[in-house]
Formats: C-alpha cells, structure tokens, sequence
C-alpha cells in the first residue's frame, strides 16, 4: 500500500491518497518494473501533483496544493515512461485549510475487454463458435486472459458476451452475455472474479454507463419493439446486481442501435432503428433515415430528432455534450447541439465525403471515427480511421491494412492433371461497428465486417489450356484490429470468414475451355463475431 500527499498551500491541511491495488498480479500495474512516475490531474486536466516511486518508501510526497473548498474529482494515473500503466478516479476531493482529508485511489489497468457472439450469418458443419474473452493490456495490447485463468489465482471470465461497458471508476465490468442463461454479469477489474449477475429475459445489444456512474443503459435489440433498460442506482448494481428493478423503456417498431449518456449522465440519446445492420453501406436495400431519441433518468421521452440519413452511430463529446453522428449511406460525420428542439435535423458537417463513415469514439477533444475511406496513391491496400477536432479543422487519418480473402483453391477431381490458384477478392464494403479508445489515445481497437461480393467476375486461368473463368461469390468476415496510435502499426485478428452460400463452398469459380469444365469451392473459416468491445477508463 502506497500513500500519495498533497499539502494545502499556506495552511497545515492536508490531503492523504491510500492507493488500493487490484488482488490480481496480471492485472495489479504497481507490480510493473517500469512503473516511472505518479501524476495527480484534476477533472479540467490541470496538474495537480507529480512524484516518482522510491524504494522502501509507502508515502510519496505530491507538493503542494492551492486551495480548493469545492469538491473536485481528480483522476491519478501510473506511468511507465510514456506507458500509461494504471489509473485511478477521485471523486470530490476538497483541500481545506487545517483540515486532514482521506481518500482512497481504487488503481486498475485500462485495459481493452473483447468477448464474443456468433455471427448472424449460421454455418451448419462445422458449426460456428465462440471465441474466448480477451483482456488486452493498454501498453502492450497482449492478451492477458488465458494468464487469468491459470495458477493459484485463476479466474473464469463470462463467455458470450455481447455486449459490456465499465463503470466510470474503472472498477467494474458490466459484461452482457447470452446463452442458456441471458443476463448482465458484473466483474471486479481488480480481480477479474465475477461478483455479481442480474438476470435478462433477451441478449443485449449494448451496454453503455454514464460519467461519475449516474446510470447505466442495456438495450434490447429485438424486433419488432425493441428496449432499453435503464438502471439508475449504479452503486446497487454492482453490489447486488440480482435485487435491482430496471426502468423499461420500449421503441415501438424501433430497435436500438446504439446509445450514449449526456456529459451529466442526466439524459440518454438512443440512436433508433434498423439496430442490428452492420452493413449498410453493402445492403440490397439502403437502410432509412432514422431518429435520435432523448430520454431522462425517468424513462420519460424527451427531444426525438429526425436525421436526413441513416446514422450509423453516435458519441457525446463529454466537454461539451454537443452529439456526434455518423451517417454512412451518406458518407458523412455531423453534430448535432444539446438543446436542438426535437424535429427534423440537419448536423452541422464535421468530416464530408468520407467513405462510408462507422463506429465513433470522442476523447480528448478528438472525434475519432472509422471508415473506408482508401487513398489508392499515398496508402494502396488500407482504410482510414479520420480524426479530426471536436471544433472541426485538419483532419488526419490513421492507416490499417484491408482484410483480404486469399485461399489457395485447388480442384479436387481435376479432368487433366492437378490445377490449382490461389483466389485473392478485395472488400466490395467494409463496416466497423464498435470502436474502443484507451484513456491516452495510445490504442485504439476496432470490431469490424467486411463484406466480399464478386458476380460473374472473369478471368484467364493457364494460358496453355486457355482456361476462361468466372467468379460468383458473397464472402462476410468477422475481425478485431489493435492500432498503435503513435507509431502507426496495427494487428488484424480473423475471428471469421463465411461463404453465404453453401452451393459457392463447393463452387464459387468455374473455368472452361473447349474440353473441359472444372468447378472449384470457396472455403469458409467458422468462428465467431467479436462483440462487446469495452475500454476501462475511456470516454464514457
């Protein structure tokens, strides 16, 4: 146990910060070597004190601190070098003079939970299945699960999850799961130990809380009047999730497709309607124009606003509360003011002509948000996620590879002789629908679909024999990518890549000549959609 120490400045008070640190090693950052310095920052990022470790010692002197009489929250994080390793929030803490004030700085690791569902596209044999959770380290971006769940201290996170968030304290995951028995699990950060399960009668589709913990959202994705349950006394939850009554609240002939709270944690925006499309850039039928609904801590309706496209998904800028919206169909990014009277819209254009523009994520004054965008001259092969500043301006992108679907395709009964080619299709679309940032924009983690769509695409196969082929062919995957903001590199995970059609796994390219007619299959690779995308300690 370490005390951190700040004195009031020109008076004897004092204030005491007793680090509490998780029980669990893997996921404790004191137990890091490279733990560096402590820094203590109040809500409006002013420095409030700095101070490095040394041996022996467990109370670090902070200096001192002007004088605040009202109460502030403050956050500490825990470096190592330019890592950010560990962090803890402080809620209303007061420097008074003559006045001895305690407080305790629950440290926790902010780190990236990824969990798992299985995609909406089914695969009979083999079967379809779920991936482990993962727990990503915010320096590191390794896997810290599969060490969680060994030696004396092994833990067994909820599988299936499908949804999660973190309190905004960090001390909690909020992990929404499915199967035999549907509900909302509740585990300890410090611990990775479940402590907790309120039960659900449907699978989420997100789960979102507020800042400082005023409430917490789970949404009902269900058609055709789809729900969100709204629960209001967070401290509860995470004490005794299974004694806690929910607000209902129901979209008639609505599904919600995602949902974020106001910088208050006062009012929820839902973005409603066509919930579970992760593709509507590649949709037959173009996805309509749907509605931002504001609801109170009440469950009350309050302002609906009508988009002139379809939004794709939303943030809250937590400085300003001003709305962010992404409206792929359209290719553009908007905001819309807290306060608009309810009604048709029109956001106020922050990033224009952007290829089909996705999931969105607001910190540090940045809106971050994902799209297709591809420059085949300066980046050939990549999308971009766009960043650009909340009050607009430059914006500046950060490069991925595309996802690519390369089989080595082989005939099985070939007329004449092994032929065989290797099947590369570049995305016709591609869709991030969930995006996690961590608290210094060091990491950002993506959940993505990408949709392959090749019909009747020709090509020359074996000049000698003159083989002329056609491809016919709907391909969708599943991926998870880990970007490293400040040297630019990123890792693609493949959870999955599914062949729609059965009849195209054993035929997707047929080749001919005069002679002969050979047939050959598109493979699929089963696994899972990776879902319920959560960072401890990002923006809310």
């Amino acid at each position: 146990m370490i005390a951190l120490l700040l004195s009031g400045c020109g008076s004897p008070g004092a204030v005491t910060f007793t680090i509490h640190a998780p029980s669990a090693d893997l996921l404790n950052p004191m137990l890091d070597p490279r733990v560096t310095e402590f820094l203590l920052k109040a809500a409006d990022g002013a420095l409030v004190g700095a101070v490095s470790p040394r041996d022996g010692m467990d109370s670090l002197p902070l200096g001192p601190l002007s004088q605040r009489t009202a109460p502030v929250d403050m956050t500490m994080s825990v470096l190592g070098g330019t890592d950010l390793l560990g962090m803890a929030r402080i809620r209303d803490v007061q420097v008074e003079p003559g006045i001895q004030n305690s407080y305790v700085a629950e440290v926790r690791k902010p780190f990236v939970f990824v969990g798992s569902t299985l995609p909406d596209e089914p695969h009979a044999s083999p079967p379809n299945h779920l991936h482990t959770s993962e727990v990503l380290d915010p320096s590191t971006s390794t896997d810290l699960a599969p060490g969680l769940s060994m030696g004396a201290q092994a833990v067994k996170l909820p599988a299936g999850v499908s949804a999660a968030t973190a309190t905004s304290d960090g001390r909690f995951l909020l992990a929404g799961h499915g199967g035999a028995t549907q509900g909302l699990s509740i585990v300890d950060t410090g611990s990775a130990l479940t402590v907790g399960e309120a039960p659900l009668s449907f699978q989420p589709w997100r789960v979102v809380a507020a800042a400082r913990d005023t409430a917490v959202a789970v949404l009902d994705a269900t058609g055709p009047d789809g729900a969100v349950l709204l629960f209001t006394d967070v401290a509860g939850l995470t004490s005794s999730a299974g004694a806690q009554t929910p607000i209902k609240i129901v979209l008639r002939a609505e599904t919600p497709r995602n949902a974020a709270f106001s910088p208050d944690g006062q009012t929820l925006y839902v973005l409603s309607g066509d919930g579970t499309n992760l593709d509507p850039c590649g949709a037959a039928t173009r996805p309509t124009a749907n509605v931002i609904r504001a609801f109170g801590l009440d469950g009350q309706a309050q302002a609906a606003w009508d988009l002139p496209s379809f939004g794709g998904d939303l943030a809250v800028d937590p400085a300003s509360g001003t709305v962010v919206v992404s409206m792929p169909v359209g290719n553009q990014v908007g905001t819309i003011a807290a306060g608009t009277a309810a009604g048709p819209v029109s956001p106020q254009k922050l990033l224009d002509n952007v290829t089909c523009p996705s999931a969105l994520h607001v910190t540090n004054g940045q809106v971050y948000v994902a799209s297709a965008e591809e420059d085949p001259v300066n980046a050939p092969d990549t999308y971009q996620i766009v960043r650009v500043p909340m009050a607009g301006g430059t914006s500046t992108a950060l490069f991925f590879p595309q996802p690519l679907y390369q089989h080595e395709i082989n005939d099985s009964q070939p007329n004449d002789g092994k032929i065989g080619f290797t099947l590369r299709l570049k995305p016709k679309f591609f869709y991030a629908y969930e995006m996690a940032i961590s608290p210094d924009a060091s990491r950002v983690v993506l959940d993505t679909r990408t949709h392959y769509s090749e019909l009747n695409e020709n090509f020359s196969l074996l000049a000698d024999l003159n083989l002329n082929c056609t491809t016919t062919v709907e391909v969708v995957e599943y991926g998870r990518y880990v970007l490293d903001t400040r040297n630019g590199t990123a890792n693609y995970e493949l959870r999955s890549q599914i062949v729609t059609e059965a009849a195209q796994e054993k035929t997707c390219t047929t080749c001919e000549n005069v002679l002969v007619t050979i047939g050959f299959g598109c493979p699929t690779t089963v696994g899972d959609r990776p879902a319920g995308l959560a960072g401890v300690f990002a923006t809310p």
